[in-house]
């Protein structure tokens, strides 16, 4: 009997704490905090969600997390994810703690090279229970406990001994980080009330309705973030964050791809592009039909009328910065009156408003800072005579050392003038010192390397333009064909850029997150302005092929890469001038050494007759080796050519087969060690028929045919191990 009244006894005593319990957390005050107000004014990123487990659904169920997650970058992060995800499916304590709870997360800089994240969840009620000990107990983790500006601060061991996560419960408000510096000045902050509350960003978040998952860039903090991952990026993004204050987006997951879209403001205090821009109407982004395949990455500026843009621009100028501004038009009057022109006339006279900033794809003879400089014109003939009379003024000032050069119809000059770009643009230019610059349909190119503008002169010719790629044409057609300010990323060709001129620290971190970066294979920003905001897209395309396409279009660079131009275009064959031994008969042409003038060095022997060349001329290298034996039929190269390294080895280079100065029939050429590197058929100069590319160590690399010089019917691609990797199906030149 006494059993059964001390059992009622002690469970009426329970169901008066659970009741007792209930009451407290109902009547319980706790001063409501957003989980936004932890997030410090330092925030780089912030991302922002009303609901976890529905964002955290939503994240979990779309391809993209799929993909994400098999990233050596995240392995770390998935173990814990997915231990904490069934804790809340399996844990009715843990469920009821954070189901359906807002949260905000941030990236902050921990110092110039390194970032970390910073959590914070709405817990509620729960704020004024001792949770923290109890999840640590139930997930096994050890906790220690420290004081920051009187805030409990536990640390909690978990896995490994290094890896430990932060926490604090502020209010209502559970706060993390793995940063144990990031959380204590997070707690310093939010009891001084600094937070992520500047007017900027009050005045974009209004403007964007909340959606699933909001996110936020604070530009004042983005060049440093950047600078982490890409110091090179860094200077070019301190204009950007002078000029734009913050974005508000709200962010969709459709398939793998993420889209945000939403509001950008900028500081209207300050005389800046964007004080002009937002008042301009916006212009077509056409660059892309000019600028390589192989752009990594390009922005671009539109608008319909430059000339009242760039007045506007100083108008606004003058009147934030009247110093500033007096001393900016006094630099330019003294620049045009050194010149004796005037600028308004020989250069914004022809300009369309479309400026175009492209960064190319590493190349062996690339340097880091090469770019190109795309000017669209309203009329080229018309700016053509204008850039001429620009010359011939900085030709009258200042010594000239190039001449100019035609590459393939197309002239290439320089403006020889120091410093020409940076007065009107700032740093933004600085790296164009004197530039060269050559005509492209209907732009002005300007390029600090005359082998950048070569090689996009080779690729327009041939319509091998970024336009025409077809994984950017669709990517392309999701945005507006009109904007103020466009910026398109191709990642796969950004890694090899970045990897290119890393440091060995920097390309191990790069290796480590290859898959990651390439496989989000184009990233488009683009600003349309909107009363005094812009309008706002930002797209990243994921596309698990891309490193694939990327391999095989490297494969396929890489084995294009022959010296089949230089013998298209005949460079080998002899310039007869005046300093050229006329006689009949054997020739023996000596020259003098460009190293050693005493020594005459024998470069070309062989027949004339009737002062042409005629049978078999030998051609030697300055080192004495024979660089090539060349048969001629009156003049022209006709027969098989042989071509060679130069080694006393005599390796052969190439193996061309001529017919009147035109290749025709086979061609072969070598590596260096002898293995071939390519067979090839063609008829009348043009590729045609069987082709096959080797790798270094005899392996077929790539097979297919030609048709008329375009690739038609089938194509495979083979690893060095002779494993088949891709195919294609081509048809006249078309996938």
């Amino acid at each position: 009997m006494k059993l059964v009244k001390y059992t009622l006894w002690l469970l009426g005593i329970l169901a008066l704490g659970i009741i007792a319990f209930v009451i407290y957390l109902q009547f319980i005050k706790v001063e409501k905090l957003k989980p936004l107000q932890a997030m410090r004014p330092e925030s780089v990123i912030v991302i922002e969600t009303q609901n976890l487990t529905s964002a955290w659904r939503e994240i979990k169920k779309s391809d993209l997390w799929e993909s994400m997650i098999e990233a050596e970058y995240f392995d770390e992060y998935e173990a814990n994810m997915m231990y904490f995800d069934s804790l809340m499916v399996e844990n009715p304590f843990v469920r009821s703690v954070f189901k359906d709870r807002p949260l905000a997360l941030s990236v902050q800089m921990l110092n110039d090279k390194d970032f970390e994240t910073v959590f914070a969840v709405d817990i509620g009620k729960y704020g004024k229970l001792s949770v923290l000990p109890k999840l640590a107990s139930l997930m096994n983790y050890e906790l220690k406990e420290r004081l920051v500006d009187s805030t409990s601060v536990y640390s909690v061991c978990y896995d490994q001994p290094k890896d430990i996560i932060h926490l604090c419960i502020h209010e209502n408000l559970l706060i993390g980080s793995l940063s144990g510096k990031l959380l204590d000045q997070t707690v310093t902050a939010i009891n001084s009330k600094e937070w992520f509350n500047s007017q900027e960003f009050l005045e974009v978040q209004n403007e964007t309705s909340a959606g699933m998952i909001d996110f936020y860039i604070n530009y004042s903090q983005l060049p440093v973030f950047a600078g982490s991952i890409a110091p090179e990026l860094k200077e070019s993004l301190e204009s950007v964050s002078q000029i734009l204050a913050y974005s508000s987006l709200i962010t969709q997951l459709k398939d793998e791809n993420i889209s945000l879209s939403g509001y950008t403001n900028y500081f209207d205090s300050i005389p800046s592009i964007a004080n002009a821009l937002v008042k301009a109407d916006a212009g077509k982004l056409e660059v892309q039909n000019i600028l390589p395949s192989e752009t990594a990455l390009f922005m671009s500026i539109n608008t319909t009328n430059f000339q009242l843009f760039y007045n506007d621009l100083l108008e606004q100028y003058k009147l934030v910065d009247s110093i500033n501004y007096n001393s900016y038009v006094s630099g330019i009057k003294m620049t045009e009156n050194w010149l004796d022109l005037n600028f308004n006339d020989v250069l914004f006279s022809w300009m369309s408003g479309e400026f175009a900033l492209a960064k190319l794809q590493p190349q062996s003879n690339a340097r880091e800072l090469d770019a190109l400089l795309a000017v669209k014109a309203n009329n080229i003939d018309e700016a053509k005579v204008h850039m001429e009379t620009l010359l011939k003024h900085i030709k009258k000032r200042t010594p000239v050392k190039f001449d100019q050069v035609t590459y393939r119809n197309h002239d290439i000059h320089k403006l020889q003038m120091k410093g020409f770009f940076k007065l009107f643009f700032g740093k933004l230019m600085q790296g164009m010192e004197k530039p060269y610059f050559s005509y492209i349909d209907n732009y002005v190119v300007f390029s600090n390397s005359v082998n950048s503008l070569m090689n996009m002169i080779d690729d327009y010719l041939v319509g091998n333009t970024i336009a025409r790629t077809p994984s950017f044409k669709s990517f392309f057609e999701q945005f507006d064909e009109k904007s103020n300010f466009s910026l398109f990323v191709q990642m796969p060709k950004v890694y090899q850029h970045l990897y290119y001129y890393s440091d060995a620290s920097s390309k191990r971190s790069l290796k480590k997150n290859k898959n990651l970066l390439i496989n989000f294979a184009n990233i488009g920003w683009q600003l349309n302005a909107n009363g005094n905001m812009f309008e706002t897209i930002l797209l990243a395309q994921h596309d698990e092929s891309a490193m694939l396409y990327e391999e095989l279009e490297a494969m396929q660079s890489a084995a294009e890469d022959l010296y089949i131009d230089e013998y298209r275009e005949l460079r080998f064959k002899m310039r007869l001038d005046e300093t050229f031994p006329w006689n009949e008969g054997h020739v023996n042409y000596y020259v003098s050494h460009p190293e050693k003038v005493q020594d005459s060095v024998l470069i070309h022997e062989g027949e004339m007759r009737d002062s042409i060349p005629e049978d078999l001329w030998r051609n030697y290298y300055f080192s004495s080796n024979i660089s090539s034996a060349i048969p001629y039929d009156e003049g022209k190269v006709d027969g098989t050519a042989i071509f060679y390294f130069d080694d006393k080895e005599h390796t052969v280079k190439a193996e061309v087969n001529f017919n009147d100065d035109v290749i025709d029939g086979d061609y072969i050429e070598y590596y260096s060690n002898g293995r071939k590197k390519a067979e090839l058929e063609l008829d009348e100069g043009l590729f045609d028929g069987n082709a096959y590319y080797y790798y270094r160590n005899g392996q077929l690399k790539i097979e297919g045919k030609y048709k008329n010089g375009l690739r038609h019917g089938k194509w495979k691609y083979y690893t060095k191990a002779g494993d088949l990797i891709s195919k294609e199906n081509w048809k006249k030149g078309k996938e």
